[in-house]
């Protein structure tokens, strides 16, 4: 219900327009634990950033809690119950925000919702 009162303050429509999807590979540290990969724009501004925060939050409501990717890969060295369908990164000197999905399944309900 929070997503939806966040929502109607800002005006956004369930389509995310600063996204695109890109497929993990052996260059990626979520590879091969997350095969997909919704990166937002590099762009630093407001409306980016809140619809990272939005769908991030809607992935933490559909999917359960996660935690940052670098927490999640030391974490699991230490052969911890981590969520292991979607975890998160955010923007760095590097890279932008960025979402990330376990599999097919998961990428599908993101994109029902937010594509």
């Amino acid at each position: 219900m929070v997503s939806i009162s966040l929502k109607v303050q800002s005006g956004m429509s369930d389509r995310l327009k600063s996204i695109k999807v890109k497929r993990t590979n052996q260059q990626w540290k979520a590879f091969p634990s997350f095969k997909h990969c919704v990166e937002f724009s590099r762009q630093y501004n407001y409306e980016n950033y809140w619809e990272y925060y939005i769908a991030q939050q809607w992935c933490w409501d559909d999917f359960g809690p996660s935690i940052n990717l670098d927490i999640l890969e030391e974490l699991k060295r230490t052969n911890r119950e981590m969520n292991q369908i979607w975890t998160f990164q955010p923007k760095t000197n590097m890279y932008p925000c960025r979402i990330y999905l376990k599999g097919d399944k998961e990428l599908e309900l993101f994109l029902l919702k937010w594509g």
